[in-house]
């Protein structure tokens, strides 16, 4: 019973120590946080969407139909994302995993580059399409600090210490 005892009281020790190191790495987002995250995320996309289905190619017969194929490719893949990243906030909000946290980053990264694609695009045939420049950055701080997040995640699951 002695070794029970002394066992246990290791075993909530190191528990309590892995813990301590966790709550000390400012990388990591609590749950609470990460919810508050989320929340943030969501409300970017409508942004996003409305100004990518506003992109109408039509109305632009001064530009190539090669141009203009491959904006509309990227407002699709954008769009598709902003699906995809929608299906990845909900799976996030019923059980959080690091691998949903890499994909929803993956989902994070690639609308955020291939809407800097679209921005491109109008940039060098002299357009004004959509107005994505002014979301970028504060995606791109979103992006970040998920980044960092997952980063921890998943050193700590390395370790096998991962809450």
């Amino acid at each position: 019973m002695k070794q029970f005892v002394a066992k246990l009281v290791i075993l909530l020790c190191a528990y309590s120590a892995m813990c301590q190191a966790q709550a000390n790495d400012k990388r990591l987002m609590t749950d609470v946080e990460y919810k508050t995250f989320l929340v943030q995320v969501e409300t970017e996309l409508p942004k996003w969407e409305t100004t990518l289905k506003r992109i109408d190619l039509e109305k632009l017969p001064q530009i190539s139909y090669s141009q203009g194929k491959s904006i509309a490719d990227n407002r699709d893949i954008c769009l598709m994302e902003i699906g995809n990243i929608r299906t990845s906030i909900v799976m996030q909000r019923n059980k959080r995993t690091v691998y949903g946290e890499l994909a929803l980053k993956g989902y994070l990264n690639s609308l955020n580059d291939v809407g800097e694609d679209i921005v491109w695009a109008e940039v060098l045939n002299g357009l004004t399409l959509t107005n994505i420049e002014k979301y970028v950055p504060e995606l791109g701080s979103l992006i970040m600090r998920l980044g960092n997040d997952v980063l921890a995640r998943v050193a700590l699951l390395e370790k096998g210490t991962c809450p």
